[in-house]
């Protein structure tokens, strides 16, 4: 039963991944989130760097779990990383999540359920 719901999900997360790798060029900002001198962003663009489903922690990789975390406001930026904070931009008006996996790293198997996406006008 559990491999039937990591199939599942994994083949969601390669539509998603498929959809959104055409659109990056899109949501590109210069600048992250930690440069940039706005105090008040009401929409982010995260981007997933691991194909990890790992325990949220301050690290190198930002994870799928982080980046819903990060948008639904229960994950704080500054509970980030120096190198994770890089991966989160400002975003004009729709936060977005993105993905740069590795090469032959881009299934996710899922430990738990994701949260729901909390956050209206969220990609």
């Amino acid at each position: 039963m559990a491999y039937q719901h990591t199939f599942k999900y994994r083949r969601q997360l390669v539509v998603i991944c498929s959809l959104l790798g055409g659109l990056n060029s899109l949501w590109m900002p210069a600048t992250s989130l930690a440069q940039s001198n706005e105090t008040t962003v009401s929409a982010i663009q995260v981007t997933v760097n691991n194909a990890e489903d790992d325990p949220i922690r301050a690290d190198a990789d930002l994870t799928l779990r982080e980046a819903i975390a990060l948008i639904n406001g229960t994950l704080l930026f500054s509970e980030l990383s120096a190198q994770e904070q890089q991966l989160v931009m400002p975003a004009r008006e729709v936060s977005t999540i993105r993905f740069d996996l590795p090469i032959g790293q881009t299934a996710i198997a899922l430990n738990s359920i994701l949260p729901a996406i909390a956050r209206p006008n969220t990609t």
